[in-house]
């Protein structure tokens, strides 16, 4: 036979670990998703260099000094700018994206859960 106080202390278990689970999803995993963020966007600024194209907009091209390179130049860096400018944005949509997902959907599970345990017993 259980005693009373064995099975309260067993369900406050239960509780307890689904408590510390959500605390470590919330802070812990939200965080790694942060900082899978910065890496990636870090990566993409050294391939795609958009600070360093930037302060080079007016320099021209492969040290081209005639009138035709700087205009390719600089029409080369302001395209590239952009196109770099663009993927970062892309990139911070998409992992917004996935840290939303990532913060609603245990709770969404565990209220689908509740829901079906209420709704097979009730």
């Amino acid at each position: 036979m259980v005693r009373p106080h064995a099975k309260q202390s067993f369900i406050w278990r239960y509780l307890d670990v689904i408590r510390h689970f959500l605390v470590w999803l919330t802070y812990d995993g939200t965080l790694a998703v942060y900082r899978l963020w910065q890496n990636t966007a870090s990566s993409f600024e050294n391939q795609i260099a958009v600070t360093t194209t930037f302060k080079n907009l007016g320099r021209p091209l492969f040290q081209d000094y005639s009138r035709e390179g700087r205009l390719i130049g600089f029409l080369f860096r302001v395209i590239r700018v952009i196109a770099g400018i663009a993927v970062q944005i892309v990139v911070a949509i998409f992992f917004a994206i996935v840290a939303v997902v990532w913060l609603i959907l245990p709770y969404y599970l565990l209220y689908q859960i509740g829901r079906n345990l209420i709704f097979i017993n009730g």
